[in-house]
């Protein structure tokens, strides 16, 4: 009996370790395998950011190895989002109305389909911030807060990827 339990903890341990599961659902709700991300629908005056957001998390999905990612017509699921807002708030200082430093806050809205229309996860009013620097001239301020945005998007695609992993 003890040498029986000795060899099979190990093999439990390696099973575990290797992210074995069982036949008949991966990792997404309702047992989806493949995953098509939508380009969000980008409803700030942002542009450009529904393409970052799309690229962090699709990202996300593919270096988890969580969901084969598909072509909408071949997914068993599809990701799909709004990007609600892009708001900038100063945060600090340097006189009476000079901003030195700014926080940029992000809210998105998510909702992961069945290809049969069944709603199989949603999140809203998912968001993040980064403050960043003011520059003393334009172009800099923009690169900081190009900069904010990008590691603002980075981590609400791994909370999206995080909630709809950890969660069903």
């Amino acid at each position: 009996m003890r040498r029986t339990l000795l060899l099979m903890v190990p093999l439990l341990l390696l099973l575990a370790a290797c992210g074995y599961r069982f036949a008949g659902g991966g990792f997404l709700p309702g047992g989806a395998e493949s995953l098509s991300v939508l380009m969000p629908e980008n409803r700030s005056t942002e542009s450009g950011i529904q393409a970052q957001l799309n690229s962090d998390i699709v990202f996300e999905f593919t270096r988890r190895e969580s969901a084969r990612i598909a072509p909408t017509e071949n997914a068993d699921a599809i990701l799909s989002g709004v990007i609600k807002t892009v708001q900038d708030t100063d945060i600090a200082c340097t006189g009476t109305s000079t901003a030195s430093q700014r926080r940029v806050t992000l809210t998105i809205d998510m909702q992961l389909e069945s290809k049969d229309g069944k709603v199989l996860w949603r999140r809203s009013g998912l968001s993040d911030y980064e403050a960043y620097d003011v520059a003393g001239n334009r172009s800099g301020t923009d690169l900081n807060r190009r900069a904010a945005i990008e590691k603002v998007s980075k981590r609400l695609a791994e909370a999206v990827y995080k909630s709809i992993t950890d969660n069903f």
